[in-house]
């Protein structure tokens, strides 16, 4: 199961890369 600060992180984590990708 996943824990929901490891869900976080990976969510955080998700979001910066896309956002870096995208360039906003």
């Amino acid at each position: 199961m996943y824990q929901k600060i490891d869900l976080q992180l990976f969510e955080g984590f998700f979001k910066d890369t896309v956002g870096m990708q995208l360039g906003l």
